[in-house]
């Protein structure tokens, strides 16, 4: 929820989209293209299509339509400048007002 919240607060909302796999947060640009998209995925241990490496943390993974996939796990306090940096770095996009 913190990861949504700051995009809503932040201004950024338009040039991204999101759903869910039903625990996992999925996140693309907009405008969204045909498949196969590039996904920016944030999972946690409850029930994610991806298991984590331990308990407790939250897993954010850029799934590249190349397969040259990239992830890395933290603890949830890191997850939204994580998912931030992600963003920036997959789509180019970034936060216009505060994290």
């Amino acid at each position: 929820m913190a990861i949504i919240d700051s995009v809503i607060e932040s201004g950024a909302a338009q040039p991204i989209a999101a759903t869910t796999s039903m625990h996992d947060l999925l996140v693309t640009d907009v405008p969204i293209q045909g498949p196969p998209l590039e996904v920016i995925a944030i999972r946690e241990l409850v029930g994610s299509l991806r298991p984590l490496s331990a308990p407790g943390l939250v897993r954010i993974e850029h799934l590249a339509p190349t397969g040259r996939d990239d992830g890395i796990e933290r603890p949830p306090v890191e997850a939204v400048p994580l998912f931030w940096r992600f963003v920036r770095e997959t789509f180019g996009v970034s936060a216009v007002g505060p994290i």
